[in-house]
């Protein structure tokens, strides 16, 4: 008899991964001990403590899709992969006059297994604009946490390179999961609405 795990309950999923993201990285602060690191983490923490408290806009993720690169993946494992990753994320954003914006976000989707799966963070993404100020290219990454069905949705953290193209209030956005054969590789996408 196979024994399923119970999913988390999806109304807290965002506070709770918000938490874990907040208390992890306040206990990892005193592993650093040079100047350099503790000036790195600081302004880390700063900026995720300074966008939970003064956001100035809301964003509506919406995942669309996970492409698995085929030049990393058995054409068995790729054939039985889910590419739709149906799902819904929510994020509280700031951005500096440097063009810079700072978001924490939340996101569940139906992962390649179909299973659940919330991921928890922080962007940083530099932008830069066009004349008109409307159309926009973005690039950063982001650091979270991933919680997934066989890791018993205990939170793994997480850092990958994130871009996107935007117009106005809608963008298109990016994260790629390297990874070895047959493992991540992963290129997963997602639209985005400013509110």
């Amino acid at each position: 008899m196979k024994f399923k795990f119970p999913k988390p309950p999806l109304p807290h999923f965002l506070k709770n991964s918000l938490l874990i993201l907040i208390l992890l990285l306040s206990f990892t602060a005193p592993l650093y001990s040079t100047d350099d690191n503790n000036y790195i983490l600081q302004t880390f923490t700063s900026n995720i403590s300074e966008t939970f408290k003064n956001y100035s806009y809301y964003n509506l993720y919406i995942p669309f899709y996970m492409w698995h690169n085929r030049l990393m993946y058995d054409s068995y494992k790729t054939d039985r992969y889910n590419e739709i990753p149906l799902g819904l994320g929510f994020a509280v954003s700031r951005e500096t006059i440097c063009n810079i914006e700072h978001s924490l976000f939340s996101v569940a989707f139906s992962d390649s297994n179909h299973k659940l799966q919330i991921t928890t963070g922080y962007t940083w993404q530099k932008k830069w604009y066009n004349s008109s100020q409307n159309w926009w290219l973005s690039a950063g990454y982001t650091a979270h946490f991933i919680q997934r069905y066989e890791y018993l949705y205990i939170p793994i953290p997480m850092a990958l390179p994130v871009g996107g193209i935007g117009y106005k209030s809608f963008a298109i956005e990016a994260a790629y999961f390297p990874g070895p054969y047959n493992d991540g590789n992963v290129l997963f996408t997602w639209a985005r609405f400013r509110r």
